[in-house]
């Protein structure tokens, strides 16, 4: 069966469910998607260094094709990179913030110490799983439920469309792609006698970028906890401790988002999927009650845990 994809962005308020033809199968699904908007600078969330190379890139995930016009159509190839660590992020902004107003939660290790006993443990956190586990003496903690933690599933999913350089401002693509700019900066670690002895570099992006959540399994004090801990995440990346990665939150929605999908039949191309998304924002009243939610949830914990 031959495929091809039709993606549509329109508000659900104007759609209106017209009548299909029994030449497919229509599936319907419906999302809760928290929408952050980021301006990032110098980020290095870098996939190391190929073979033989000194310079480390992005993940990269392919040389995409795509259509751009200049007088007339022409054709181009655009390299397209995966952004690192964005599910680490949230993971240790939320842990940080649930440590910061006293909530016990599970740490980012399992491991108490370290191979010269130094202690990984700081007051509130938990070793990670220490919740989950077959002889737990405690409730699961929220960071485990939204996150997972030893053989057990998180339920929140992240994602953020690729990033590319993109040259030309009527390119197509057949995807989305975030837009930025993406430069290699030469480093020097060691010289002698004013000459360099060893070198290497180190790609880095700055520019506008979308990460999405899927929140559709969280409760609503857990998608009050992620707006929170966004004062805990301040970079992304490498050389955080030097000024790189910083991150600048310029907004978010939150958004209720309807994919349909459906088998359509063409006498050319045989059958090919028809995907249409239609996106509403979520009403700010649910937004407030998540904030609310969380504010009540914590209330209840510090109350637990003094008993």
């Amino acid at each position: 069966m031959k495929t091809r994809t039709k993606i549509e962005l329109i508000p659900a308020s104007e759609y209106k469910k017209q009548q299909r033809e029994e030449t497919g199968r229509l599936f319907t699904t419906t999302r809760k998607i928290l929408i952050f908007h980021l301006f990032g600078e110098n980020v290095k969330t870098l996939n190391g260094s190929p073979p033989g190379s000194t310079t480390s890139y992005f993940l990269e995930l392919q040389s995409l094709d795509y259509k751009y016009k200049n007088g007339k159509t022409k054709t181009a190839s655009q390299k397209i990179y995966q952004i690192k660590g964005l599910r680490g992020m949230f993971r240790h902004g939320a842990t940080q913030f649930c440590a910061k107003v006293g909530l016990d939660v599970c740490h980012t290790t399992e491991k108490e110490a370290d191979k010269h006993g130094r202690s990984f443990q700081v007051d509130y956190l938990h070793p990670a799983g220490e919740c989950t586990s077959e002889n737990a003496i405690i409730p699961r903690c929220i960071i485990s439920s939204i996150f997972g933690s030893r053989g057990k599933e998180g339920k929140l999913k992240i994602y953020s469309a690729p990033i590319g350089d993109i040259k030309h401002k009527t390119a197509n693509f057949p995807i989305h792609i975030q837009d930025v700019k993406i430069r290699v900066e030469n480093r020097h670690t060691a010289t002698v006698e004013n000459r360099i002895a060893q070198d290497f570099s180190e790609q880095y992006f700055s520019g506008n970028f979308t990460i999405e959540l899927d929140v559709s399994k969280l409760s609503s004090a857990e998608i009050g906890l992620l707006l929170q801990a966004r004062e805990q995440m301040k970079a992304l990346g490498r050389g955080k401790n030097t000024g790189y990665g910083h991150l600048h939150w310029l907004g978010y929605n939150l958004v209720s988002r309807t994919q349909e999908t459906m088998d359509e039949w063409n006498e050319d191309s045989g059958f090919f999927e028809l995907q249409t998304i239609y996106q509403d924002k979520v009403n700010q009243d649910l937004v407030n009650e998540a904030k609310k939610d969380w504010k009540r949830y914590m209330e209840e914990q510090s109350v637990s845990h003094l008993r």
